[in-house]
C-alpha cells in the first residue's frame, strides 16, 4: 500500500474522513467481516473509534503481537481494567500465542538440528507448516473476541508443534543408535584386523621347518 491506496490519487481525500478509515477492508475484507460480527464494534461505534486503525495505528500498521494484547502498553489497556472480563480475555490470548508460537519455534529447531545431522525429516518439517498456517488463523480469529474460535486454531497448532517436536526426538534418537552402531562395526573391524596382524607376525616369526608354522 502506499498513500494513494487510502487517501486517493487527485482527489487526495483527508485524513479522518469515514472512506480513509475503513479503506483497510478493501484488502482484509474476512478481518473486517470477523470484527464487524463481533461484540467489540457496538462498543467501538459508540466511541467513535475506527476499527482497524485503533489496534494497529495508521501508518505505522503495526504487525500482530501479544503484546497488543496484553501488558501496561497494549491497546486492550486503554478501555478494559486489569481486572476486567475484557483484560483476562485478551491477557489469555496474548499467553496462548505466545505459547504456540514458542512451541513451533522449538519444533523447527530441533528439526532443523536433526536434519544438520543428516536425518531425513522432510516430512515433519512439512508437517510443522500446518502448525505455523494454525498460528495465523489464531490470530485472525482474535478479531472475533471469541475464545471458543481463537482456542480451536491454538489448540490444533499445539498439537502438531508436539507431533512434530517427537519426530525430532525420534530422528535424534535414531541418529544415536545409527552412531552406536558405527561404532560397534568399526570396533569390530578393528579387533579383526587386530587379531590379523597378530597371526601374521607370529607366523612371520616362526622359522621354517617349525611344527607352529
Amino acid at each position: 500500500p502506499s498513500c494513494a491506496t487510502c487517501h486517493g490519487n487527485h482527489g487526495a481525500t483527508p485524513p479522518q474522513v469515514k472512506s480513509v478509515v475503513a479503506v483497510c477492508g478493501g484488502c482484509h475484507a474476512l478481518l473486517e467481516d470477523l470484527f464487524s460480527r463481533s461484540v467489540h464494534k457496538a462498543a467501538f461505534d459508540q466511541m467513535s473509534a475506527p476499527g482497524c486503525v485503533t489496534c494497529h495505528g495508521k501508518h505505522e500498521i503495526l504487525p500482530p503481537s501479544p503484546k497488543m494484547l496484553a501488558g501496561d502498553d497494549s491497546v486492550c489497556a486503554s478501555c478494559h481494567d486489569s481486572q476486567s472480563k475484557g483484560a483476562r480475555a485478551a491477557a489469555h490470548m496474548a499467553r496462548r500465542l505466545a505459547e504456540l508460537q514458542a512451541a513451533n519455534e522449538r519444533s523447527r529447531q530441533i528439526l532443523a538440528h536433526a536434519r544438520q545431522s543428516g536425518m531425513e525429516v522432510s516430512e515433519a518439517e512439512l508437517r510443522l507448516r500446518e502448525a505455523a498456517d494454525r498460528l495465523v488463523k489464531a490470530r485472525v480469529a482474535v478479531h472475533t473476541f471469541d475464545l471458543a474460535a481463537f482456542e480451536a486454531p491454538v489448540k490444533e497448532g499445539l498439537a502438531i508443534a508436539a507431533e512434530t517436536y517427537r519426530s525430532g526426538e525420534e530422528a535424534l534418537r535414531e541418529r544415536d543408535r545409527r552412531r552406536k552402531g558405527l561404532a560397534f562395526s568399526l570396533a569390530a573391524i578393528l579387533i579383526t584386523i587386530a587379531g590379523l596382524w597378530l597371526a601374521i607376525r607370529r607366523v612371520e616369526s616362526t622359522p621354517p621347518g617349525d611344527p607352529g608354522r
